[in-house]
């Protein structure tokens, strides 16, 4: 079964990795950050949500599930 590697939930099932909603929740939110070039009215609207809270918040979700990965992964 192929999965696009820019779905984090889909990479995450396919490793067998137990999520929590909220997790997925974020991951799904993060994945959004992936655009593709072509899509210019969809970067747009990412760029207009994009503010420095918003980056922010997300870089520090991004952190802890990086965090909570590493350490599940090296268990």
């Amino acid at each position: 079964m192929l999965h696009n590697i820019h779905k984090f939930v889909d990479l995450a099932k396919s490793a067998k990795i137990d999520l929590s909603l909220e997790q997925i929740e974020n991951l799904t939110t993060i994945t959004e950050f992936n655009i593709a070039a072509r899509y210019d009215a969809v970067k747009y609207d990412f760029r207009k949500k994009a503010t420095k809270e918003y980056a922010e918040k997300y870089f520090l979700i991004s952190e802890k599930l990086y965090l909570w990965l590493k350490e599940k992964l090296y268990q």
